[in-house]
């Protein structure tokens, strides 16, 4: 996730390659005038060079020019360093486009010259209906200069460009079919070596005649040189007139800033990955109607690329499977986008033809045809040596284990069990396409092209297995779901392993070696088949069961001697220690896991462990400073690892921990790192990326950015409707923070209704005493309190209290905000005994916070000892209060200014008008200029109802101020 940049790149234009309506006759009109009036082209060195060639060619009405044998009619356009003009072809009779260099420095039209008469060349010995046909390459001699100058003769296509196609209205099916076509005029330039690196819609035509095709490699090389870009001159953090160009700059960065890919901006060599990136920028484009990229300079551009694609737009009607194929073409790392532009087109291909949204994997008799590699099982028989990947997939996610786990489903009777198999099975349809997809190029690699070694064959083998095992037991948990373990399961397939993983080189060859002997190593495997289910056991809620295997696993591991299992063992028990609330052993027993893991050389599993350290000392034991540096340690790990990309969990506890501490910017920093790891690759991170979103929309709401939480509870709640369907008990968890939103706007009505929605669904869905049952009924109980129902509002927090009291315990820190808010009505009634006390027992939970719950507590309890005279009192309270929020909103926030403003009508109203008014002016000087100006103006009507005279610090004594 990224800001709102204000300032968005310009859409590039490019030349207008329509026809004109003339005729035949026309034509053969212009034709005999231009052959009338030939004289030689001269010099195109220079701007002035071309301009007085204009002048020549089209001044007047009686001289035109003619190159070579071709008349030359009208300019069609002009790149940044080529000109495209209409010209006629009298032997053929036809019409023709005819580019060539136009713009290019003396110094470097030898190399362009060069560049370009390749790419004409490769093009022109691999014709392709999508691609510009080219009909002939010459040169001619350019004046005074001396040097030869290349030009081309291509097909002249009749038609809109894509980019004046794309701006009618189209629906996602035509856009993607046009995109397909599109497609393949790339695929069959890389077929032949050659590189496009600037496809975007004006790139490609739209014939009259229905077929696509792609032109203007003027950019294009072979994706053989390893010749670096040329990098943009200046200052990349100046705003850069390439921004503002619809064409591209010689001398620039080559490619148009708008689609480059993020290895473009670094100057790095291009390659079909490259056009691959620019391809999905532009697919985004066409389905959603502008660029997923903004910036107001190259460098914010470029960094909003690293970050990732945004959130989709939810207005378009765009199925999800289609957003994953593009979404991985934008990978900011080459190696994470699709193998190859074919492979791509295959998943294109492949989700058009399928009714479900992601592309349903072809099931039975055992067999599964991914979405990726539909096209390859389509001609590749069995005797093919990679063959074999359907039938290691039969027993794990075939047609009968896809019966059993939705039979399973069913019986739970739980109204939305249906949406919830939907979406699981759609999860191991993917992870089966992606994971067919690997192990048949791993094989490839090695045994059909010869490109890669038999040992990292058989590591990237190894992985596979390893992946399918765990899916494996994840299955057999989905077929044991009943109707408590049925709300984990979306959860559940959203752990299983990304195959694209098994690609990465480095962190094969990292990986730790497994035992040399033959019975250690098989007595390790079963071990880690046991640890996978425990795993599972955990993601589907049956946290016990889960953790007496763990604990089990760990002494066998521990028996066998083989440190690498004994670290795995160990943080998985530690991890299931921490979900089972002993939060002192989990981070025991994860020390002693990392520990191990360094000593065994096994980085990816010391990355884990620590990672999980961040979580157990940062948030749950709320001791901040010991878990950054556990962060710190974790990120090292896991770029050690190979495994930077995978650091999406680690981010989350970062931000988490900040969370807990009240440091709610560095919070939301953290996450947005985190949603941008979690949205890259082809794993299935729905569940993830859905929590990260709530995370945000929670912190941006304490920090008093209601637009902006809400923005992001949104894009969760569509993901839970996509997913979930309507009755899942997670939907609740959004509509409860949307509540909050809607609470802290000011909109009673509709926070009333998210929070009665919410606790009708968590009451259904998880029982009538359930503790996140208790937190919708704790706001729904401040909805009615404010609306001055008392008497609903009190029971509605008392039995949130006896929920939790049951459930969670007397200590349990939720039971904070709620005796908060007893001890508000409590004080709203006028029994202020009862209202000092249910606030001092919410400090004594909060004790030591720095979250503004907390502080919210603090400045209630100072408001009752103000009631109750004890004014010493109620101003310790009220400045430990005003601490904690300076920290979290800054000094000068409006917030601060509210809360002053609120003691000091209390002090007033309790007959101690001098201290209020004091306070009152501390408020008006400390409040930030920026500050919502209503603020200001409520302290100053304040001042003028109440102050009397009282003199101003230093000044003589005024009336109203």
């Amino acid at each position: 996730m990224r800001g709102d940049l204000t300032e968005p790149v310009a859409r590039d234009d490019a030349y207008d390659s329509r026809v004109d309506d003339s005729s035949r006759a026309d034509t053969t009109d212009t034709v005999q005038r231009l052959e009338a009036a030939r004289v030689p082209v001269t010099e195109l060195e220079t701007d002035r060079a071309l301009a007085r060639l204009e002048s020549a060619l089209f001044g007047g009405p009686t001289r035109q020019r003619v190159l070579d044998r071709y008349p030359l009619i009208r300019k069609l356009g002009q790149g940044g360093s080529g000109v495209v003009y209409l010209a006629y072809d009298p032997r053929l009779d036809r019409k023709v486009a005819i580019k060539l260099l136009s713009h290019v420095p003396s110094s470097g039209r030898s190399a362009a010259d060069s560049r370009l008469l390749r790419e004409a060349q490769a093009m022109a010995r691999s014709p392709h209906p999508n691609i510009v046909a080219v009909y002939d390459v010459g040169t001619f001699r350019s004046e005074p200069s001396g040097r030869d100058t290349v030009f081309i003769v291509m097909e002249y296509a009749e038609g809109p460009d894509l980019d004046a196609w794309l701006a009618r209205p189209h629906a996602w099916r035509e856009v993607v079919q046009i995109f397909i076509e599109a497609g393949r005029g790339l695929a069959a330039a890389h077929a032949v070596g050659v590189t496009h690196r600037d496809f975007k819609p004006a790139n490609a035509i739209v014939g009259d005649d229905g077929r696509v095709r792609v032109l203007d490699f003027g950019l294009a090389r072979g994706f053989d040189s390893l010749e670096p870009e040329t990098w943009v001159s200046g200052s990349d953090t100046t705003r850069h007139p390439e921004l503002e160009s619809p064409l591209t700059e010689e001398g620039a960065v080559l490619g148009t800033p708008a689609y480059m890919a993020p290895e473009q901006h670094a100057g790095l060599p291009a390659n079909p990955a490259t056009d691959q990136f620019n391809y999905c920028v532009a697919l985004w484009e066409g389905l959603f109607g502008k660029r997923p990229y903004f910036g107001r300079s190259l460098a914010e551009l470029a960094d909003a690329k690293l970050a990732g694609p945004p959130p989709v737009p939810s207005a378009f009607g765009v199925p999800q499977w289609l957003v994953d194929v593009v979404v991985r073409g934008l990978a900011p790392d080459p190696e994470r986008r699709w193998p190859s532009m074919d492979r791509l087109l295959d998943a294109l291909v492949a989700g058009l033809g399928s009714r479900r949204r992601r592309g349903q994997a072809l099931l039975g008799a055992g067999v599964v045809a991914s979405l990726a590699v539909g096209s390859w099982l389509a001609t590749h028989d069995d005797t093919s040596p990679c063959a074999g990947a359907s039938t290691h997939l039969a027993t794990v996610w075939g047609s009968a284990r896809r019966a059993q786990v939705q039979s399973a489903f069913e019986a739970t009777k739980r109204p939305y069990a249906s949406a919830s198999f939907e979406s699981v099975s759609d999860g191991l349809d993917r992870f089966a396409a992606d994971w067919s997809e690997q192990r048949t190029t791993a094989c490839e690699a090695t045994v059909v092209h010869g490109e890669q070694s038999a040992a990292l064959m058989d590591l990237r083998m190894a992985c596979l297995d390893r992946q399918i095992r765990a899916v494996d037991a994840l299955i057999t948990v989905l077929e044991e779901v009943d109707a408590q373990t049925l709300n984990h399961a979306f959860e559940t397939v959203n752990t299983v392993p990304d195959p694209t993983a098994c690609g990465n080189t480095e962190a094969l060859l990292a990986a730790v070696a497994p035992p040399a002997h033959p019975e250690l190593q098989r007595a390790v495997d079963q071990v880690r088949e046991r640890l996978a289910r425990a795993e599972a056991l955990s993601r589907a809620g049956r946290v016990p069961e889960a953790l007496a295997l763990a604990q089990e696993l760990a002494e066998h591991a521990k028996r066998l001697g083989y440190r690498p299992l004994l670290a795995e063992a160990l943080t998985d028990r530690g991890k299931l220690e921490e979900h089972n609330g002993d939060y002192e052993h989990a981070e025991q027993t994860l020390a002693q896991a990392h520990a191990l893991a360094l000593a065994s050389g096994h980085d990816y599993q010391a990355a884990r462990a620590s990672q999980h350290l961040v979580f157990v000392i940062g948030d749950r034991r709320k001791r901040l400073e010991d878990g950054l540096r556990w962060a710190e340690i974790s990120e090292a790990e896991y770029e050690r690892a190979g495994r930077s990309d995978e650091r999406a969990g680690l981010m989350l506890a970062r931000s988490t921990s900040y969370q807990v501490a009240g440091q709610l910017e560095a919070a939301q920093q953290h996450a947005l790192e985190a949603l941008a790891l979690a949205q890259e690759g082809s794993g299935s991170k729905a569940y993830l990326v859905a929590v990260i979103h709530i995370n945000l929309g929670e912190q941006l709401r304490e920090l008093g950015d209601l637009v902006g939480a809400r923005s992001h509870l949104e894009l969760a709640h569509e993901i839970w409707l996509r997913e979930l369907g309507p009755d899942h008990p997670e939907l609740a968890m959004v509509l409860h923070n949307l509540g909050l939103v809607d609470l802290e706007g000011g909109d009673l009505g509709g926070a009333a209704l998210r929070f009665r929605q919410a606790v009708e669904i968590r009451e259904r869905a998880l029982g009538p005493n359930h503790p996140l049952l208790a937190t919708s009924l704790s706001n729904l109980g401040v909805v009615l309190r404010r609306r001055g129902e008392l008497v609903p509002a009190r029971a509605t927090f008392e039995r949130a209290a006896e929920i939790l009291v049951d459930r969670v315990g007397p200590e349990a820190l939720e039971l904070g905000p709620v005796y908060t808010n007893l001890g508000v009505i409590d004080r709203e009634v006028g029994d202020l005994a009862a209202a000092r006390a249910h606030l001092e027992q919410a400090i004594a939970l909060q004790h030591d916070s720095e979250h503004p719950n907390h502080a919210r507590t603090l400045h209630n309890h100072a408001s009752v000892l103000v009631d109750l005279g004890e004014l010493d009192a109620a101003m310790q309270s009220f400045e430990r209060s005003v601490e904690i929020n300076a920290r979290v909103f800054g000094p000068g926030h409006a917030t601060l200014a509210e809360r002053r403003l609120d003691l000091a009508n209390t002090l007033h109203l309790a007959g101690h008008t001098a201290a209020g008014v004091q306070l009152a002016r501390e408020a008006r000087e400390q409040l930030s200029a920026a500050a919502d100006p209503s603020v200001r103006e409520a302290i100053e009507i304040w001042l003028a109802e109440v102050d009397h005279g009282y003199p101003e610090p230093g000044g003589i004594e005024r009336a109203g101020l």
